[in-house]
């Protein structure tokens, strides 16, 4: 929990995390648009 509680309290680390959470989603939208079709 250390480890979680280090991420919340620096806002680089945080911005980085939010990114590629971002990312990630952008490319399930992708994935499912090409599923769908």
């Amino acid at each position: 929990m250390a480890g979680i509680a280090r991420i919340l309290n620096s806002p680089a680390l945080l911005k980085s995390a939010a990114g590629v959470l971002k990312l990630l989603r952008d490319d399930l939208d992708l994935l499912e648009r090409h599923i769908k079709r």
